[in-house]
């Protein structure tokens, strides 16, 4: 690309480095290119925030959370209010398995900006992944003296998340009504914590929603959301 001559040509810009680092992560799908452009553009700008926050979607991208990790850090204690960054490190811890640290993060978020769908949705869903994994705990014990003496204890125990999960996703849905995914988890919440009326009145919301043809493309994406959400870099 010819943006490269100038490089050649020993001439560094910052505007450079955040072209090439698009080029090579969006037309050319080369997330180490742009990883080491990054690096190369911070070198000779370390001061730069827009630079360290594409290093930090890109370390991320190439699977290196504990780098990402440090250096939202470091932004952080530069620009404590990006509640999209604090998403961004619940969205990284919770990849490390780092629950309680992601859960922290993800309500640094909210605190700074209560209407933020993908902080709500994260959140939720860590607390609704967690009492789904009780269940699937509890449905896992073939014996079933051993699984009527654990049911009732396990069940309590998965519906502690689900409550904490559901005003997320009541949040979730208020703020994005037609989002089948969110539906669809706030319906399976409900039923798990005996709230029939609520969880009859998302199915039928959500039978409404298929009904129309132009729902059918948010059902698409519905069904690859996992969570994961674009990364300013503003």
């Amino acid at each position: 690309h010819s943006y490269y001559k100038f490089l050649d040509l020993d001439y560094h810009n910052d505007f450079i480095y955040h072209t090439l680092v698009f080029i090579e992560q969006f037309q050319r799908n080369n997330n180490a290119k742009a990883l080491e452009l990054a690096n190369d553009g911070l070198a000779y700008f370390p001061k730069s925030l827009s630079l360290r926050k594409k290093r930090i979607e890109l370390l991320k991208a190439t699977d290196q959370l504990d780098l990402a990790i440090k250096d939202s850090e470091e932004v952080l204690k530069k620009k404590p209010t990006d509640y999209v960054l604090w998403l961004y490190m619940g969205m990284m811890h919770e990849g490390n398995s780092n629950l309680p640290q992601a859960e922290k993060a993800y309500k640094k978020a909210l605190n700074l900006k209560a209407n933020y769908y993908e902080a709500n949705y994260s959140l939720g869903a860590l607390y609704f992944d967690r009492g789904v994994e009780i269940l699937q705990e509890l449905n896992a014990i073939e014996d079933f003296k051993e699984y009527k003496s654990k049911e009732n204890d396990m069940q309590t125990r998965a519906n502690t998340f689900f409550k904490e999960a559901k005003p997320y996703f009541e949040k979730a849905s208020e703020l994005d009504p037609e989002e089948e995914t969110v539906l669809s988890t706030l319906r399976a919440i409900y039923m798990n914590l005996g709230m029939q009326n609520e969880a009859h009145r998302v199915q039928w919301k959500i039978k409404a929603l298929r009904n129309y043809p132009i729902h059918q493309k948010r059902r698409e994406r519905s069904a690859t959301n996992a969570k994961t959400f674009p990364f300013s870099v503003s």
